[in-house]
């Protein structure tokens, strides 16, 4: 699982904002944003790492529960596959 390669991760003015490029500029309605974390997550969404990968992340360098980081991957997962940003 990885981002489309049309996605990027900006900071701008404090801020993580996922800009399009490419063909998504067409596409792609609206502005996302994502925290830090999310951020990192994002990035880690390169096709080399498994969702599972995701939750460990957060599990090894949070204070976070193995189900809790489960199911916010799951939500953050799902918030970039409604929006059209995942290659599965």
């Amino acid at each position: 699982m990885k981002i489309k390669s049309d996605y990027v991760i900006k900071k701008v003015a404090g801020q993580n904002i996922v800009l399009p490029t490419g063909e998504a500029k067409v596409s792609f309605n609206g502005v996302m944003t994502f925290n830090d974390v999310g951020a990192e997550l994002f990035r880690l969404l390169d096709g080399s790492h498994t969702q599972e990968d995701l939750v460990n992340y957060l599990t090894e360098n949070f204070k976070i529960e193995q189900d809790i980081a489960k199911a916010d991957v799951e939500k953050f997962i799902n918030k970039l596959r409604d929006n059209g940003l995942l290659e599965e």
